[in-house]
């Protein structure tokens, strides 16, 4: 089923590039698994499918540190959505991810993905 788009809403935060790499790596499975088990729950049973997916991802904290862009990926949320069958890749010829955004002193603490259907660049 190929739909225009999806936002998939989680109270974790994937780790920042930056802690992401001081880990060990049983952990960084660790954490890869919980973010394939998150959005496998997320996604409620459905498999929305995307030719064309454009990914933008939104990261809400609650406090007001300075932190940087480039240091938030969503490289676990994405790789699960690669192994449900959601996106057939991440790579360049598959997947168009947007910088992500971040706001400062929010209510909640939250992690945002929106997927939506781009046009084919190949045309």
């Amino acid at each position: 089923m190929i739909v225009n788009a999806l936002e998939l809403n989680f109270n974790e935060i994937p780790p920042s590039v930056n802690v992401y790499m001081r880990w060990h790596w049983t952990k960084r499975k660790n954490v890869t698994e919980m973010w394939h088990w998150l959005v496998k729950a997320a996604l409620k049973g459905e498999k929305p499918q995307f030719k064309h997916p454009v990914v933008r991802s939104e990261y809400y904290f609650t406090d007001n540190r300075e932190r940087d862009t480039g240091n938030y990926i969503p490289k676990f949320a994405i790789d699960a959505l690669v192994k449900e069958g959601v996106i057939t890749g991440d790579s360049c010829k598959h997947i168009k991810e947007m910088m992500p955004e971040i706001y400062l002193k929010q209510s909640k603490k939250q992690f945002k993905l929106i997927i939506e259907e781009g046009e084919d660049e190949n045309k």
